[in-house]
């Protein structure tokens, strides 16, 4: 894609820099966003339509409820989820939904991002799966 210049903007609005597309972030990016602030910012989000990026404090990046495309091959009202091989898995509340599951999660995740798949846990045995 041609460079397109747009502005970083903190989660207030607040100009910080520019960037040369959108597209080059994604959320919970940290490294090479080319501005410098007193804590570490991360990407939170992009505005495709606008050509912005929006960074915040990792605390902006925590997700409590997730949803997921897939199906669970048993029906749980409780498990652990896993989105990244190496993650701690997270416990979180089951509920099925027309075309996958919604996890309420006990405690914040961080570096949820769409597209990444989610595995459901119930001690041990895989009892579902989806893609975020």
């Amino acid at each position: 894609m041609e460079k397109q210049e747009g502005e970083i903007v903190d989660e207030r609005g607040n100009h910080l820099g520019t960037h040369g597309g959108f597209w080059r972030f994604t959320p919970g990016q940290r490294r090479g966003l080319g501005v410098s602030a007193r804590e570490p910012l991360y990407v939170v989000s992009t505005d495709p339509g606008a050509n912005t990026v929006v960074v915040g404090p990792r605390e902006s990046l925590g997700v409590e409820t997730i949803s997921a495309r897939g199906r669970l091959y048993v029906r749980v009202n409780r498990a652990e989820v896993k989105w990244r091989y190496r993650s701690p898995a997270v416990p979180a509340a089951v509920e099925e939904t027309e075309h996958g599951f919604r996890l309420a999660l006990d405690t914040p995740a961080y570096g949820v991002a769409a597209g990444q798949a989610a595995v459901l846990y119930d001690a041990g045995m895989v009892v579902g799966a989806g893609v975020l």
